[in-house]
């Protein structure tokens, strides 16, 4: 008998608990996230820019998840300024150490004579969740085929984020 189950049952059986220690002691185990480049980033010229990641996890997850990132896009150029946040996520399926798809922060900034654009953005990964209702495909056409919302969806702060930041001027 695993340490999680034997905190899950007898006078131990109530709701905090038991999810407390059998998070704590293995039952679902929190993954450490991290991501692998593919490409970029990249600055190319007259404003073209990309960064292309795969998010993975240390470990296979358990019960299947989403990785949840929250994202702030700030474009300012000769043309005019537009600021983005959202949250936009990606399924990660049962046994897999592997998001399905992969994030693509970029700008084809050619139109603007000069600008500058930043993407910030924070990831976790959320072992079981089920993914709130406001996130759909197509929601926030910046979030490109993800599933993504305008709507904070009050998600758990925890664990530690993988925060990124990219910069880029031209």
């Amino acid at each position: 008998m695993t340490p999680a189950a034997t905190f899950a049952e007898g006078k131990f059986a109530n709701g905090a608990v038991t999810g407390a220690f059998a998070y704590a002691f293995g039952s679902l185990a929190q993954r450490e996230l991290s991501y692998e480049t593919l490409e970029g980033p990249t600055q190319g010229p007259d404003g073209q820019a990309n960064w292309r990641i795969k998010w993975r996890l240390d470990a296979p997850s358990e019960e299947g998840g989403w990785v949840v990132q929250e994202m702030t896009v700030d474009i300012v150029a000769a043309g005019g300024e537009r600021h983005e946040h959202y949250w936009e996520a990606w399924p990660v399926p049962a046994g897999a150490d592997r998001a399905y798809g992969s994030d693509t922060w970029g700008i084809d900034g050619r139109r603007y004579s000069s600008g500058a654009a930043t993407w910030t953005g924070t990831a976790r990964f959320h072992e079981g969740l089920t993914l709130p209702n406001s996130f759909s495909r197509g929601a926030v056409t910046a979030a490109g085929s993800a599933w993504a919302t305008r709507t904070n969806p009050n998600l758990p702060t925890s664990p530690q984020p993988v925060s990124r930041v990219f910069v880029y001027p031209w």
